[in-house]
């Protein structure tokens, strides 16, 4: 991998980013400049007035998405989803670090592991090897359980093509991240994040 700067697009409401300075620069201390994270505040996103080229354009010049949509804000769903469908074939990762319902984990992207087009629940589809082999996981998948950071998601690699195992666990490695919040957990997520698809440096 080349030591390019990698650019992070971050979606979230304010709380959680109360220590994105913080872990900003515990990232810059030790690793000097080497990525970027632009923020959206999910009030901006569900503004009337907000102009979805803003985000877009951001979008497009990054390698990779992390968006914490809980509650479902439906003009921030909606600009994800206008984001993801217009960078369709283009290698940006799209990582719902807070889990959610079918909705938000329908948004998932990351590499050739996908979350679109999954339905709740069906008796006996939660099965080793009912996975449907193009990145998608089981029809039988729990979403309830997706929520939490991680949970369930160990379970349902098992359903999913090998070369996707790598993408599914690094998902929940994401969303343990984020849950725990606080300026090491910001950084580490970053870090990860960059290494595994923004083109960092592995050290």
């Amino acid at each position: 991998m080349s030591n390019r700067l990698s650019r992070l697009t971050l979606i979230s409401s304010a709380s959680p980013l109360a220590d994105l300075s913080s872990a900003m620069a515990k990232i810059q201390g030790k690793d000097g400049h080497c990525l970027e994270v632009l923020p959206f505040f999910t009030h901006q996103l569900q503004d009337p007035d907000f102009l979805p080229e803003t985000l877009l354009n951001q979008v497009r010049q990054s390698d990779a998405v992390l968006f914490d949509l809980r509650g479902n804000p439906d003009r921030a769903v909606s600009l994800v989803q206008r984001a993801l469908a217009e960078t369709d074939g283009e290698d940006i990762a799209f990582i719902p670090v807070f889990g959610g319902g079918p909705s938000i984990l329908a948004l998932t992207r990351m590499g050739d592991f996908s979350m679109a087009g999954m339905t709740t629940s069906r008796p006996n589809s939660n099965r080793p090897g009912s996975g449907d082999g193009k990145g998608r996981p089981a029809e039988g998948t729990d979403y309830r359980k997706l929520k939490q950071a991680g949970q369930s998601i160990e379970p349902m690699v098992s359903s999913l093509p090998p070369h996707l195992h790598r993408h599914a666990k690094n998902w929940a490695t994401c969303m343990q991240y984020w849950s725990n919040s606080g300026a090491d957990n910001l950084a580490n997520l970053f870090r990860f994040v960059a290494r595994e698809y923004g083109g960092l440096n592995r050290y």
